[in-house]
């Protein structure tokens, strides 16, 4: 038995030394173990178009600001994984084509992953729509378009670019954050990623749909607010909506931070719903077996507060 553990604790030190010696042979760089074949392309695009469409797998994407006169998509890509760069329809086009042959598909490492990286001239452009899978997706500010619609599966989503018309985003289990920001209906959707809007002010209507994921909102002016929450915590910090402030939770908890509306409805079944407004409300607060202290104003915009089992704690702070 003894020998036995000897031999597995020299085997165990000699697989261990020969890993080091490896990294050691290749500067510790890991890339250099990569499974996958990379290569950089670049386009220089001289068409003119108003709208651009990517339509991307697992690459992260980011669409930049450049003083470039032309238009230039850099694409770090496998070898036999390529992006076909066309303009046609007026819209620039960004797609994968896969020539892969059936053994090239089964790689046991990777480090790293492809990229594409579009400057675009600081104008106004009709329309983005990103569709990607497990690729982040960064849109930086100093951009405008028209209409926005970007869709992903587990990748993270940062736009901090201002849309004039309707921006969507949609993800299963990545994050979306928006910052300083101007838009002009506002449409974000997570399964179990996290929302965050960081200031923002949208024409009409904003609606943040989530699963299990947090909503975060703040500094957001808007005509109507919509959240939808299932275990997801919201909070919102000096939200002001126009016409309607509607949330909706089952056991995530709602906090409000001076926020105001001309009406106000929250519904919660075992989440508690906590915070300041900034004006005066008629309040209707009522909760199955849940403690409910808000102020008792006769007079004021109506204010409509429901839970199951969840606490109930509101006030009016004015300055």
């Amino acid at each position: 038995m003894k020998k036995s553990v000897w031999l597995a604790m020299l085997l165990i030190f000699l697989g261990c030394g020969t890993v080091v010696l490896a990294l050691a042979m290749k500067n510790f760089d890991f890339t250099a173990f990569d499974g996958k074949d990379y290569e950089t392309n670049r386009y220089e695009i001289t068409e003119a178009f108003a709208g651009v469409v990517i339509e991307a797998y697992t690459a992260d994407v980011r669409v930049v600001p450049t003083d470039a006169a032309l238009v230039t998509v850099t694409c770090r890509e496998q070898k036999n994984l390529k992006h076909t760069v066309t303009v046609s329809e007026n819209k620039l086009f960004i797609q994968l084509e896969d020539t892969r042959k059936w053994y090239e598909h089964i790689v046991f490492f990777s480090f790293g992953g492809p990229e594409i990286t579009v400057a675009l001239p600081r104008v106004t452009y009709e329309a983005l729509l990103i569709e990607n899978d497990t690729g982040d997706i960064e849109i930086s500010r100093e951009l405008g378009f028209q209409e926005l619609y970007i869709s992903t599966s587990t990748g993270d989503v940062a736009c901090h670019a201002g849309v004039s018309g309707a921006a969507q985003i949609k993800t299963d289990a990545g994050d979306i954050e928006m910052k300083n920001i101007a838009v002009g209906s506002l449409l974000l959707t997570a399964t179990t990623g996290d929302i965050t809007v960081d200031g923002a002010g949208a024409v009409g209507r904003v609606e943040v749909t989530v699963d299990t994921g947090d909503v975060q909102l703040s500094a957001l002016t808007c005509h109507t607010l919509v959240v939808q929450s299932d275990t997801g915590d919201v909070e919102l910090d000096r939200v002001l909506a126009d016409d309607a402030l509607s949330l909706e939770s089952d056991t995530g908890d709602v906090e409000l931070k001076r926020c105001d509306a001309a009406v106000i409805v929250i519904r919660t079944n075992t989440g508690d719903v906590v915070g300041t407004l900034c004006s005066d409300k008629h309040f209707v607060a009522n909760s199955s077996t849940g403690d409910v202290r808000v102020p008792q104003y006769t007079t004021g915009d109506p204010c409509t507060i429901t839970t199951d089992t969840g606490d109930i704690e509101l006030s009016v702070v004015k300055n």
